[in-house]
């Protein structure tokens, strides 16, 4: 991410920024993935779908981290309203898993386990088996807990 800021790149940028942001995110570096996420934001063109998506599925689970329940929704939404028009499973996984994630924190856990339903099956499209695992125990988990 370093070189490509120097050298002014900004494609290949603001996606390798929103996917550090998601890595940092999940190692609870949650500041350091605000940085990344804003970076992408920043670098994103509007018809780069796949850093549209993926800085703003990293933003709204800081927000709803921050208790900002109603913008990380609204975040999340829109991830998978652009991911949508995409062919990407496994970013559209990504996002449904990123709502999924903030609906639960929102107390919402049946709209959740279906956001995570639905990224399964996408998942599944896509073969990425170890995606779809985690989204079933994600969802399972959100079952019991109704």
């Amino acid at each position: 991410v370093d070189m490509l800021r120097e050298a002014g790149e900004t494609g290949f940028l603001s996606t390798s920024a929103a996917n550090l942001a998601d890595a940092l995110y999940a190692q609870g570096k949650y500041e350091e993935a605000e940085e990344y996420s804003q970076l992408s934001e920043d670098s994103a063109a509007p018809d780069d779908v796949a850093s549209q998506v993926q800085w703003r599925l990293v933003r709204a689970k800081l927000v709803a981290r921050q208790g900002e329940l109603e913008e990380a929704q609204d975040l999340a939404r829109a991830a998978v309203a652009i991911a949508e028009q995409m062919d990407y499973y496994e970013t559209h996984g990504d996002a449904l898993m990123a709502l999924a994630d903030v609906l639960r924190l929102a107390g919402r856990t049946a709209e959740a386990a279906t956001a995570a339903e639905q990224a399964i099956d996408l998942y599944e499209r896509k073969g990425h088996v170890v995606s779809a695992r985690r989204a079933g125990k994600f969802a399972e988990e959100l079952r019991a807990t109704r």
